[in-house]
């Protein structure tokens, strides 16, 4: 059967189980947002994600080269063991170094690099987080190589249920004794769930894969890891720092404009602890799909099986392209309402109208980087990567004084078109995949428009009805939802029925939907 041939791929089922992970956590961290700005505030939502940069320059340079190392390498090799401990000795080494720098430093880096004195209490706890997160993302990346997720997805729960539930229970706590509530408990929620998550990864591995380390012979793998990791990191850790420039430039560009101290941190907490929230939501599948292609696409290099990247890539466009359209009306017509309402903000509104339009390309970039991570083009993502951040922090720079936080969404939209097209123009010319304009994006747009149109003619008479506005923004976005899907359903069916005919009746089913989905 063609659907048993389906979910029997590595890539496929890995991907199925981070997906409903990722959105189970993603869904429970939606709800989290809510919670936490309804506590600390806007402000205080826009102070928690100013000390990202910190941990995002500190996992470049302990573990996102060496992760990617141990994924591509325990799928290539047969002693996984022997490539985790290596791993792990390198990652965890450098993570207590960084964190214990941090930690000292926090005032330091929180006055002079993140710009805001009230951020050093937030730097010295996450600092504690550093080792647990690279414990973590080593054992996960053991686990992608060896094609099994299931580790990794339930992982993710475990961390997001230890921060969701370690903040409610601080929250409580601190009501309870008449304490003030400030942003520190979210970032305490964060060392909870890196800690629990990387003990759980490490009782699987220990228990579950009978992992013991190996030191015997450890130095070819050091060395093998070392020369894949240190480019990668490398490119990374100016990948990051650039990013991490941009995010503290913002607020600090918002008050060159005219704003107040205040209504910047807010404007920058409602643009990305709020209304990206929203848009990152869908590209949780993406993402595990990105996770999962990587050691796929590294073997089928390796096997020199350059039909099946060609496969790979058009698939992943055009699944990436039909995801994306649908979030742009979807987002416009009923995500930015819903967001102003539950937020209690209308600025999560506009700028949520403004970052829909993200949505295709975001979501083909995240899949595009684990392809030509896979591939080995970590160099070439890299380039990319910069001159996209570049191009943001020009907009930044240029646009933000006169157009405050809208001349940012449209540097955004600016650099992921750039990123797409860069993306895609480089693999034409390495692998001269096929693309389907009408199947890729005439079919999506056509069932987007039929889809909303009829959502939104029901969501009218639910209101004529005296239905609460929320339920109605819930079951529209449900309605447009499964229509769209029912059509692009219809038109596989139509095409299958085409194909079949054209094969007078002889052609197997599976091979006609591969290549309905491959052509």
């Amino acid at each position: 059967m063609p659907l048993n041939h389906i979910f029997k791929n590595s890539v496929v089922k890995g991907t199925l189980i981070l997906t409903i992970a990722g959105l189970i956590s993603k869904l429970m961290g939606f709800y989290y947002k809510i919670f936490l700005s309804g506590v600390i505030g806007a402000e205080g939502i826009g102070l928690y994600q100013l000390v990202f940069p910190i941990t995002g320059i500190a996992m470049a340079v302990c573990s996102m080269g060496i992760e990617n190392a141990i994924s591509r390498f325990c799928a290539k090799e047969k002693d996984k063991a022997g490539i985790l401990t290596a791993g792990l000795i390198m990652s965890l080494s450098l993570a207590f170094v960084t964190s214990y720098i941090i930690y000292h430093n926090a005032a330091f880096i929180a006055k002079r690099l993140l710009l805001n004195e009230n951020a050093g209490s937030l730097v010295l706890v996450i600092s504690v987080s550093i080792p647990f997160a690279c414990l973590h993302q080593c054992i996960c990346g053991y686990y992608y190589g060896t094609g099994d997720a299931k580790v990794p997805a339930v992982s993710q729960l475990f961390e997001q249920f230890a921060r969701v539930g370690s903040v409610l229970a601080i929250t409580f706590f601190l009501n309870k004794n008449s304490l003030p509530v400030t942003p520190v408990i979210a970032v305490a929620g964060i060392v909870a769930g890196e800690i629990t998550s990387g003990l759980f990864c490490l009782l699987c591995a220990t228990v579950g894969q009978h992992f013991r380390p190996v030191f015997r012979n450890i130095k070819p793998h050091i060395r093998d890891i070392t020369g894949m990791a240190l480019p990668i990191s490398c490119n990374r850790i100016l990948l990051t720092l650039l990013q991490s420039g941009e995010a503290i430039l913002i607020p600090a560009q918002l008050t060159v404009s005219g704003m107040s101290s205040f209504d910047a941190l807010s404007a920058y907490g409602v643009l990305t602890g709020m209304a990206m929230s929203f848009i990152a939501f869908p590209a949780t599948i993406t993402q595990s799909a990105a996770v999962m292609l990587l050691p796929s696409v590294s073997k089928a290099q390796s096997s020199d099986n350059s039909g099946m990247i060609s496969r790979t890539i058009s698939t992943s466009i055009e699944m990436a392209l039909a995801m994306g359209i649908f979030c742009i009306g979807g987002f416009i017509t009923y995500g930015a309402p819903f967001g102003a309402l539950i937020f209690h903000n209308n600025l999560v509104a506009d700028f949520m109208r403004v970052l829909a339009w993200l949505c295709p390309f975001l979501y083909i970039n995240t899949t595009l980087t684990g392809i030509l991570n896979g591939l080995g083009k970590t160099g070439y993502t890299f380039v990319c990567g910069i001159i996209s951040t570049l191009m943001r922090i020009a907009f930044i720079i240029f646009l933000i004084p006169s157009y405050k936080i809208t001349g940012y969404m449209w540097g955004l939209l600016v650099s992921q078109c750039f990123l797409t097209g860069a993306y895609v123009i480089f693999l034409l010319r390495l692998y001269h995949f096929s693309f389907s304009p009408v199947r890729a994006i005439v079919v999506p747009v056509l069932s987007l428009a039929v889809a909303l149109c009829g959502s939104v003619i029901a969501c009218i008479l639910a209101l004529s009805m005296a239905v609460p506005y929320i339920f109605c923004l819930i079951a529209g976005a449900c309605a447009a939802a499964l229509i769209y899907c029912g059509l692009l359903f219809i038109f596989i069916a139509v095409s299958l029925d085409t194909l079949y005919s054209k094969k007078d009746n002889k052609g197997d089913v599976s091979n006609i939907l591969k290549g309905w989905l491959y052509q």
